[in-house]
């Protein structure tokens, strides 16, 4: 029966694929409706998007800074601040 299982759920997932494939290509198209929503969710979720992504930018030049003398990357900032590493 352990054997099944994953058989199974490859199956459903293959089917739910197939039905969102099949329901985006299907007409009647709504593009106003849904560039309404993107601009409605878009204008709403801005702030949010823009912290986040300087957050994960911040964190993630840090990281790289720190790991840089193990991957053999030389800095080419002036001021130490991680930005301008190149491998």
């Amino acid at each position: 029966m352990g054997l099944f299982k994953p058989i199974e759920f490859i199956g459903k997932v293959s089917l739910f694929a197939w039905q969102v494939l099949y329901d985006v290509l299907r007409p009647p198209f709504e593009a106003a409706q849904i560039a309404r929503q993107i601009a409605q969710a878009g204008s709403d979720s801005l702030p949010l998007v823009i912290a986040s992504g300087f957050a994960l930018g911040t964190v993630m030049t840090l990281l790289h800074a720190e790991h840089a003398g193990h991957i053999r990357c030389k800095r080419h900032d002036s001021d130490g601040s991680g930005v301008g590493l190149f491998c």
